[in-house]
């Protein structure tokens, strides 16, 4: 089987007459009668009926042709792609990202993106979200990365989201005994449960407002009650360095932990009635075409963030 056999039997079919199928095609009659003979030798059956001079397609031939119009317009997309792949040799992407997420992301993700686009421009912006979708909105980005937390945090109406990994929240203390013995395994659980309440006593360590987690975490210390000892500040890694020296409680991602330097001196608690979590996404405006050297900045972000996630 190839193209040409597939464009062969989908015009026989469409015209219904193999004389006028061949003077499309621009070839002679008794060829194409060959080539349609050969095509039904191979699979063993018929394809076509003769029937007043028309030929109709047997049951066979309806599933022939079903399958002959789905790979060509896999094979014509595939040519369009690797046309415009081809094509953006030069260009620029303008990508945004939050600091902390540009942190972890933008090392893996840039040097397998310029492998494919090696002559590409890149222009990056590190900002908050709010600042990401304003740049969004008046196109000085093309892309932005960020994570969301709730289902009103997302702007379909304005964006399009491409999800690329769901990361697990955790609670982070020092490795101090008294809060492991404050937890208890949950088989629901990867991380031991802590419940909030049983500590209102301690200083809770928090990104800044203007930033998701920020803005997360300080809503839900006030819906515990314990937002009366909290410090903010502008780094994810300043509070895990803090949170690692018995200064006070963090909230971060379980990947985040992982990879800090001070991991082995830090503890991770589940806490809430169900597990804490955010999406990763990579943001679009909502009328702008995911395709080419974008369509693979997203894919290549979405790999690594599926391989680092914990």
């Amino acid at each position: 089987m190839d193209f040409k056999e597939l464009e062969y039997v989908l015009l026989i079919a469409q015209e219904k007459n193999i004389s006028k199928a061949a003077r499309k095609l621009y070839i002679t009659q008794p060829a194409l009668s060959r080539a349609l003979h050969h095509i039904e030798d191979e699979l063993g059956t018929e394809l076509f009926v003769r029937s007043n001079r028309q030929y109709i397609p047997t049951y066979t031939g309806e599933l022939y042709l079903e399958m002959a119009r789905s790979v060509l317009a896999a094979q014509q997309g595939f040519q369009d792609k690797l046309k415009h792949y081809k094509s953006a040799k030069n260009g620029t992407l303008s990508l945004g990202i939050t600091p902390g997420r540009g942190r972890f992301l933008l090392p893996r993700v840039l040097p397998a993106f310029k492998k494919i686009f090696p002559e590409y421009n890149l222009k990056l912006w590190e900002e908050d979200v709010d600042t990401l979708e304003r740049y969004l909105r008046e196109g000085t980005i093309e892309v932005a990365v960020y994570t969301v937390i709730s289902p009103s945090d997302y702007k379909p109406r304005e964006f399009q989201y491409k999800t690329l990994a769901r990361e697990e929240l955790v609670l982070c203390t020092s490795n101090d005994e008294r809060y492991r013995l404050l937890s208890k395994n949950l088989p629901t659980r990867k991380d031991p449960w802590i419940d909030l309440h049983l500590l209102k006593n301690e200083s809770f360590l928090l990104l800044k407002e203007n930033l998701t987690l920020g803005n997360f975490t300080g809503s839900l210390l006030k819906e515990y009650g314990l937002d009366q000892h909290i410090i903010r500040l502008s780094s994810i890694n300043t509070l895990l360095a803090l949170a690692a020296q018995d200064i006070g409680l963090a909230f971060a991602s379980r990947r985040r932990v992982e990879e800090h330097d001070d991991a082995d001196k830090l503890s991770m608690y589940s806490f809430g009635t169900e597990p804490m979590s955010w999406s990763v996404v990579a943001a679009c405006r909502k009328d702008y075409q995911i395709e080419g050297p974008v369509e693979q900045l997203i894919r290549i972000a979405s790999e690594v963030s599926q391989k680092y996630r914990t």
